[in-house]
Order: C-alpha cells, then sequence, then structure tokens
C-alpha cells in the first residue's frame, strides 16, 4: 500500500511538469508563410499543398504541408534559424513522404548547424522512398544534437541520387510536415524528476512517522 502510495505521488507530481513548446515557429505549415522559413526557391512558399488537392499523390497529415522541390540549379533548400543555449542538448523531428507520382528514388539531407559559423552539429541523409504513408524522423534515426551558440539552425536539402532521372523531377520532389525541436528530455527533466521523487519519498516518510504517532 505505501509503495502504491508513492507511485500516485510520483505520478502526480510528474502530471504538474510543464509541456515543453516547440522553438521551430509555424512547423506545420498551417500559418502564411512569413520570415521564419528561408527558401533558396522563390517559389517555395506556394509549394505548400492542401489535404483536399492530394497533389502528386500526397495527403497531408493536419491539413497542409511542403512539398521540396527536386534537386535542380540551384539546390532546393529550405530552413528556419532558432533559439538555442549553447551546451545543451536538444531534439528536432519532422514528418516525410516520397511524392507518389515521380517514378525515381527520392532523397534529402537534413542538417543543424551553429547559425553564428555554419558549423555543422547534425547531419545526416535520408532516402525517401516510401510514397504510401509518412515517416517520423525520429522514429529511424537519431534526432539529437548539442547546441554550441545562442542560435542553430536547422535546414533541409533536396538531393537526387538517381543519374537517370527526368528533368522534370526538378520540379517536384519530398514531401514535409511537422517540424519542432525542444531540449532534449534529460536536459531539461532530469533535475526535476530528482526533486519529485525527493518530494514524493518526504511525502510518504512524513505519512510514516505520523501514523506511528
Amino acid at each position: 500500500m505505501k509503495r502504491m502510495n508513492f507511485i500516485v505521488l510520483v505520478v502526480a507530481a510528474l502530471m504538474t511538469l510543464p509541456v515543453q513548446a516547440s522553438l521551430i515557429i509555424n512547423g506545420s505549415f498551417e500559418g502564411s508563410i512569413g520570415s521564419e522559413w528561408g527558401f533558396t526557391d522563390a517559389s517555395g512558399p506556394s509549394s505548400i499543398e492542401t489535404a483536399g488537392s492530394n497533389y502528386g499523390g500526397v495527403a497531408s497529415i493536419d491539413g497542409r504541408h511542403i512539398e521540396l522541390h527536386g534537386s535542380g540549379s540551384p539546390t532546393y533548400t529550405l530552413w528556419q534559424t532558432f533559439a538555442t543555449s549553447a551546451g545543451v542538448n536538444y531534439m528536432f523531428d519532422f514528418a516525410y513522404i516520397a511524392r507518389g507520382d515521380i517514378p525515381v528514388t527520392q532523397m534529402f539531407r537534413i542538417e543543424i548547424l551553429n547559425a553564428a559559423n555554419n558549423a555543422v552539429l547534425f547531419t545526416q541523409d535520408v532516402l525517401n522512398d516510401n510514397k504510401t504513408a509518412w515517416t517520423y524522423f525520429s522514429s529511424v534515426f537519431n534526432n539529437q544534437f548539442t547546441a554550441t551558440s545562442t542560435m542553430s539552425t536547422l535546414r533541409v536539402t533536396s538531393l537526387l541520387p538517381d543519374a537517370n532521372a527526368p528533368s522534370w523531377y526538378a520540379t517536384g520532389g519530398n514531401h514535409l510536415d511537422l517540424f519542432s525541436a525542444a531540449v532534449a528530455p534529460a536536459s531539461v527533466s532530469e533535475p526535476s524528476l530528482l526533486a519529485v521523487f525527493a518530494l514524493a519519498l518526504v511525502a510518504m516518510v512524513r505519512r510514516s512517522k505520523a501514523k506511528k504517532a
């Protein structure tokens, strides 16, 4: 019974911990695209699709998403810079799916950079070959990095691994949605968790002493 009370106290305390807001602004592309997102391609904001259009055989997760065109000239890239603290661990995530009506392999590169000097903090090339279901990056790859400055940049670049791809592929490509970033749990909540367990333990001891008295 005492153990059950202890567990209940811990769970109750954990439920009071604040939920972190994403550091990425408009990561689901539901609002108007403003200065928060940067594009190498001027048509970038116009590449946002709606679920109803089923453009390229892709339906959005939550209404709107963005299509990052294939690797043309210049290379198609989108990015966003967000606030971080040097030495702190962060996690990020997003969802991706391949455009269904392109008969070639699709691929992109996700990077996290030090915004001050463009030093690469994280990089991963992703073979985007699932045309039927959205994939969350964190379900397949490591999604954590350690910041080295007060500002970091998330950048996605389309790649073209298939040398036989038709020229029109440069006008279509990877579909992306639900970008987010936050302090990694171990960085933000480990001290809080220790405090929670300590408080719960103190409460249990006091209750035990009260019963004996």
